[in-house]
């Protein structure tokens, strides 16, 4: 556990007999927790320390990442259900020719490819950059 996360992100504190430290992480940072205590580091840490956080970042696999932005396109295409079978109409006039009535339907069939075409090229951009 010290050669791997020797940056600071250990603490330690006695055992029960206050005869030798014991070195511990905090739960987001262990290896074996589930990717939402990941996502919250992640997302604090581009905030508080970004080159470190971005370092980390590159060791985790595409499917970390892609899991993500699956949640997210899942979540919006749940918000449109309930604004489809609540009969919600959108706000302003669509920039489309779409009817007013099947606006919401029409932006379901097209949400999660948007999101993973959106993956794609920002994930190029910061990748050439």
């Amino acid at each position: 556990m010290k050669d791997r996360f020797n940056d600071g992100l250990t603490f330690k504190r006695f055992d029960q007999r206050r005869k030798h430290f014991i070195e511990y992480m905090p739960i987001e940072m262990s290896k074996g927790t589930a990717n939402s205590g990941k996502f919250f580091s992640f997302w604090a840490g581009t905030i508080v320390s970004p080159r470190k956080t971005f370092e980390q970042l590159q060791e985790e696999s595409v499917w970390f990442g892609l899991s993500f932005v699956l949640l997210y396109g899942l979540l919006y295409v749940i918000t449109g259900i309930f604004l489809i079978i609540n009969h919600l109409r959108p706000v302003m006039s669509p920039f489309l020719l779409i009817n007013n009535e099947s606006y919401y339907f029409c932006q379901e069939l097209f949400v999660l490819p948007v999101c993973l075409f959106g993956w794609l090229i920002l994930g190029g951009v910061v990748y050439l950059v």
